[in-house]
C-alpha cells in the first residue's frame, strides 16, 4: 500500500517474483483494492508450500478468514420512496 500507485507496482514487480521463486511458499494473485486519496492498495495471500501453518496463524489450510463483511441493503428500500426521498425512523412523527 502506498500513495504512489506506480512505486507500489514497481515494488510488486521486484517482489513477486522473489517471493515465487522460493521453494518454501506459495504465492497467490494479487488483488487490487480501493485507496483514498489515489496511490495503490494491493494484498496477495501468502502461505507456506507444505500447508502447514505457524502456532497462532489462524485456522488451518482450506478455510477462509474474512476481514470485512458488509451487511446487504435492503432491497428496493430507496427505490420504493423516490427520488431525493428518505424514511422517518421508527417511531418518529411527520
Amino acid at each position: 500500500m502506498g500513495d504512489s500507485s506506480e512505486r507500489v507496482h514497481r515494488v510488486l514487480e521486484v517482489l513477486l517474483p522473489v517471493l515465487r521463486t522460493h521453494p518454501d511458499l506459495v504465492v497467490g494473485d494479487t488483488t487490487v483494492l480501493h485507496h483514498r486519496g489515489g496511490g495503490a492498495r494491493i494484498v496477495f495471500d501468502l502461505s507456506l508450500a507444505d500447508g502447514e501453518a505457524a502456532a497462532g496463524d489462524g485456522p488451518a489450510e482450506g478455510w477462509v478468514r474474512v476481514e470485512r463483511e458488509d451487511r446487504p441493503r435492503r432491497a428496493g428500500t430507496r427505490s420504493r420512496l423516490g427520488a431525493g426521498r428518505r424514511a422517518l425512523p421508527p417511531g418518529s412523527s411527520r
